[in-house]
């Protein structure tokens, strides 16, 4: 279920998104400058993502780095989701990274979020939250992973450690979603 963006949802509601899609990100193209530009920032200049002559007659054209593609999530997701409550928001890890799928020059993609869990801590809210980078023709992910945010709320909270997992029933992750909307 993709929605309006961007959802919002207080601090304290967000084990209510816990099994549900928050939403699909804004198209954009991967074209021969940005693959460029990050090539010169990573000084990654691999023949595959630069050498248009070479990867035209090798491989049919340049493919673009995958960690230039991991680094747009943020850009993509960012948008998906407002969280009323909040003093920060901590990039803290990713967990199960894999590339699937090459990016070719000129392809589009597009970011989709699922929250899988919500750990709450003295420290703030863990959101781990599944992101897949995919392209039109829809056959197989760019890459998929677990990105985990680490949520500081405006105020000390009482509550006590929760762990709240997707072994709820479907009609239940639905009806949460619903609520906070």
């Amino acid at each position: 279920m993709s929605t309006s963006l961007p959802l919002r949802v207080d601090y304290r509601d967000l084990h209510k998104l816990v099994g549900n899609e928050i939403g699909l990100s804004r198209w954009i193209e991967i074209d021969q400058s940005r693959i460029d530009r990050f090539a010169d920032v990573t000084e990654d200049h691999q023949w595959i993502h630069v050498d248009r002559a070479r990867a035209k007659s090798e491989n049919g054209g340049t493919i673009a780095h995958g960690f230039l593609m991991l680094s747009l999530v943020p850009a993509l997701t960012l948008p998906m989701l407002e969280v009323d409550g909040l003093k920060q928001i901590f990039n803290y890890g990713a967990d199960r990274l894999r590339f699937l799928s090459p990016v070719r020059c000129g392809e589009r993609i597009r970011a989709r979020q699922e929250v899988i869990a919500v750990d709450r801590r003295a420290s703030g809210t863990l959101l781990r939250s599944r992101i897949s980078m995919e392209k039109p023709d829809g056959t197989r992910p760019v890459f998929t992973f677990e990105s985990l945010s680490l949520m500081v709320p405006l105020a000390a909270s009482d509550e006590t450690d929760l762990i709240v997992e997707p072994a709820v029933a479907s009609g239940a992750k639905a009806e949460g979603l619903q609520a906070i909307r």
